[in-house]
């Protein structure tokens, strides 16, 4: 107990849920592991036992919430820091570059992957929609990429595709790999990435005319030649010297910790087409627009802008301190509210208010969420926010730049966004 000198665990306790909530999936990671090594150090089980007897209660472990708490108030001493200080210095990189810290990318797991074509050219396909169905039509080179993701198994027997979508400037891919890799799983999608390149190249160079025709428009090519051509594997009408890159840099993944977490994968995997198909339908309520001034502050926006312009703007603030029936009666008055046509607006902080927001967007109703963390250049709301702004029923505000690292939200942000929620509330007061 000597090295958590300058914290106690009957202090530490109370505010567990908080902590545990700031904390990045790098950052547990990095606990971890730091526990583990506090553990070996300690010697038998029994030292162990009377070294972090905090971590038992009646014989029983405690859960790992508490674990992982005490494993980073360790860490943090042994470092001379304070809790949620950055633990990986990782973390802010771009997504399509972070791995998760300490974890084995060879071992028995589910994740999802993510891969962009470069400069996120439509190359694989074009969108469809017909009686109302989404689906992406896949050009000659979006079905050689198809081809490989569902042949990964053929090359890793290690591992099984359990879903994949290929859409026009991406691709998801949900692999379970159900025994070790015998490499990383970086390598796997480098080997993905170099076939399908590949691949890429063989189409370019049988659809490349002759010196003697004219390159702007092959009009005598062999029919499978042309529709490489017309579905857009080369971007515009001169043919490059050089093969183009197909693949951004790096890859996105996503790893299964908990359960259910598998079939929201899925679902959102399978149901790409159809928010493209949202997003195109109206393209003004999913564009990022900068630099606009609200309620007297410069902020950035995304969504329905008219819900600025509603008579009845109504600002949601519940404290920390309410009961579940001072909770539940809040919101059944807010639903009431809104019924009655209100908008809500709200920073969603408080458990209170993240319970009234979460009601209104179940009940359809429209609401104005000001949010700590700006917009990405290719934000998009997710979950039921997604379709919420594709019917026009919600307006993300950010006062504030984007940042990819997770961080803690500040007393004082929170103070300066629920005054710019009362002020929003109070425009046409």
């Amino acid at each position: 107990m000597d090295a958590v000198h300058a914290y106690s665990a009957e202090a530490a306790l109370p505010s567990s849920c908080v902590l545990f909530e700031n904390f990045s999936r790098f950052q547990l990671a990095r606990i971890s592991i730091t526990l583990l090594s506090v553990c070996r150090d300690g010697g038998s089980d029994a030292t162990i036992v009377a070294k972090f007897g905090i971590f038992f209660e009646n014989g029983k472990k405690m859960s790992d919430f508490f674990v992982i708490l005490w494993a980073e108030m360790i860490f943090c001493s042994r470092q001379n820091r304070e809790p949620h200080d950055k633990l990986w210095p990782m973390e802010g990189k771009n997504k399509m570059h972070r791995r998760c810290f300490h974890h084995d990318y060879r071992s028995r797991r589910i994740y999802m992957l993510t891969m962009t074509v470069e400069e996120r050219r439509p190359l694989l396909g074009s969108l469809t929609v017909s009686d109302g169905v989404a689906a992406v039509e896949l050009s000659p080179l979006g079905q050689e990429v198809e081809r490989s993701l569902l042949g990964l198994p053929g090359y890793y027997p290690e591992l099984q595709v359990l879903a994949q979508q290929v859409m026009p400037d991406h691709v998801h891919v949900i692999v379970f790999v159900e025994r070790e890799l015998p490499r990383h799983l970086g390598q796997v999608v480098a080997g993905f990435k170099y076939g399908t390149t590949r691949a890429m190249r063989e189409l370019l160079t049988a659809a490349k005319p002759r010196p003697t025709q004219p390159t702007t428009q092959p009009t005598n090519l062999p029919a499978t030649q042309a529709e490489v051509v017309g579905s857009g594997v080369v971007c515009g009408s001169v043919w490059p010297s050089q093969p183009q890159r197909l693949w951004s840099e790096g890859y996105h993944d996503m790893i299964v910790w908990r359960e259910g977490q598998l079939q929201k994968m899925i679902d959102y995997v399978h149901d790409n087409p159809r928010r493209l198909a949202m997003k195109r339908a109206q393209p003004d309520l999913f564009r990022v627009r900068r630099h606009l001034t609200v309620a007297g502050r410069e902020m950035d926006a995304l969504g329905n802008l008219f819900l600025l312009e509603w008579p009845q703007i109504v600002q949601v603030r519940c404290s920390r301190s309410l009961t579940q029936a001072a909770v539940e009666q809040e919101v059944a008055r807010t639903l009431r509210l809104c019924e009655q046509g209100a908008v809500l607006v709200t920073p969603s902080i408080s458990p209170g208010e993240k319970a009234v927001t979460r009601a209104a967007f179940e009940a359809g109703h429209r609401v104005i969420l000001l949010l700590e963390n700006g917009f990405g250049e290719f934000a998009k709301p997710g979950g039921q926010l997604f379709d919420a702004c594709a019917e026009g029923r919600l307006l993300l505000l950010a006062p504030w730049e984007h940042h990819n690292d997770k961080r803690a939200i500040k007393r004082w942000q929170c103070e300066e966004l629920n005054a710019m929620a009362h002020t929003i509330a109070n425009l046409h007061v």
